[in-house]
């Protein structure tokens, strides 16, 4: 790749867009040297491989011109399989380097994805994108553009058919309407306080767009010190003396939160958990308990994990991975590859799984664990007699559910069973992705 690395450029640095001319006999060289990676290309999972090592080659270089084609080939890469969550995770190394309207280009993105022919899963995926854009473009004081995203969401929604989408659709809509009237009283509070700088109505307005929407608290708390709301200029008073109670701050910005929606409750909640932190080596008993409580809630994800499960009732097999043979015919870690075709999202997936016990009366030990696009063991439960004898009473098939974050996705899931003993007593005829 030596051909492609060139001058050397400040890593840090943010470059303009190179030449039209110069980005297209890049673009040539890198399908060039990737055209047997690119042929080769089967599946959602191995687009993200070539996409991922193309990114890393970027990383690497030091000619704006070689990163800006290889991350322009890994983004097509990405949209030749209508995977466009990872054209969008593209669009962000681009903008790391280069002076782009990333947003734009997102949106951009977006309105092709909800213009394609896609399912209904791989609509949820797109609308799980809509919050943290409308809120980058909010941050930006950029409402037209947050205005576009909620009417991409709100299409978007419909096309996922799920109500509670189609219902949050139209309540992100009605936050950025919300967040644009705050805007406008801000822009009217700044004209105010150039003319009568004690305005203390004006204050409150602007204080309260760069603490809640901004995120500008040592800007805009010294305002809302000055504002007309009581409550506010209480709070913002007390956290400006010299020797702040770090708890009651914290306990006082959680409950105003509580009174909040969208981006103006999330940095509500953001700012009372700087002050929970700063509270939290001195605590013990009952405060700890409710702001380490507090701290879990508001940082929580939902981990993943998954069971094993009586079977249901399934449209068809999406992917799966056949063994047919000898029970207990297979090293221990052998290794189950469902490829999917597509993206997709892995809460509430299903993994059906066709075993046959040899001997009934064998027992066979050990653990199922599953990997989402080569990320780490997750176990799952353990197999035991008893679930052989489950699978014979079911047609020799069982399932896993996999709970998730909402948004998580995967291109592949990777799966293999640590047998502690009885493993001759069991076979896995096939894994498979299942609707």
């Amino acid at each position: 790749m030596a051909v492609l690395f060139c001058s050397r450029l400040l890593a840090q640095e943010k470059f303009d867009i190179p030449d039209a001319r110069i980005i297209s006999e890049n673009v040539k060289l890198v399908q060039q040297l990737y055209a047997e990676e690119l042929k080769s290309i089967d599946n959602a999972f191995q687009r993200m491989q070539i996409a991922d090592k193309l990114i890393d080659e970027a990383k690497s270089s030091q000619n704006a011109s070689s990163q800006y084609a290889l991350l322009s080939v890994a983004k097509e890469i990405y949209l030749e399989g209508s995977d466009f969550v990872g054209a969008i995770t593209v669009l962000e190394e681009i903008d790391k380097r280069f002076k782009i309207n990333a947003l734009n280009q997102k949106i951009q993105t977006l309105d092709q994805a909800i213009s394609s022919r896609l399912d209904e899963d791989m609509f949820q995926q797109l609308f799980y994108q809509f919050d943290e854009l409308i809120d980058e473009a909010i941050r930006n004081n950029d409402f037209d553009s947050a205005n576009d995203l909620g009417v991409l969401a709100n299409s978007c929604a419909k096309k996922t058919r799920d109500r509670i989408l189609q219902a949050e659709a139209k309540s992100l809509a009605k936050d950025v309407k919300a967040m644009e009237a705050v805007y406008v009283k801000y822009q009217k509070g700044i004209a105010e306080l150039i003319a009568r700088p004690e305005d203390s109505k004006a204050s409150l307005e602007v204080g309260r767009f760069l603490c809640f929407i901004n995120s500008d608290w040592k800007k805009g708390l010294p305002l809302l010190a000055r504002g007309t709301d009581q409550k506010l200029r209480e709070i913002a008073m007390k956290e400006l003396e010299d020797m702040p109670n770090s708890l009651e701050f914290g306990d006082a910005w959680w409950e105003l939160s509580e009174m909040l929606t969208g981006l103006a409750r999330r940095n509500a909640v953001d700012h009372a958990r700087k002050w929970y932190r700063k509270a939290a080596p001195v605590l013990s008993g009952l405060q700890k308990a409710k702001i380490d409580s507090r701290l879990s809630n508001s940082e929580s994800v939902t981990p993943f994990s998954a069971t094993l499960a009586a079977p249901g009732r399934f449209k068809n097999v999406i992917s799966e991975d056949q063994h047919y043979g000898a029970a207990g015919d297979l090293s221990e870690n052998h290794i189950y590859e469902i490829n999917l075709d597509v993206l997709k999202l892995t809460n509430g997936a299903n993994i059906r799984i066709h075993a046959q016990a040899a001997t009934i009366n064998r027992t066979s030990n050990g653990n199922i664990l599953l990997s989402i696009d080569g990320g780490d063991w997750i176990k799952v439960e353990k197999w035991t007699s008893e679930t052989c004898i489950a699978s014979q009473r079911y047609n020799n098939w069982q399932k896993i559910t996999i709970k998730s974050p909402d948004q998580a996705v995967a291109r592949q899931i990777r799966m293999k069973f640590e047998f502690t003993n009885g493993k001759e007593a069991l076979v896995i005829n096939y894994v498979g992705w299942v609707r």
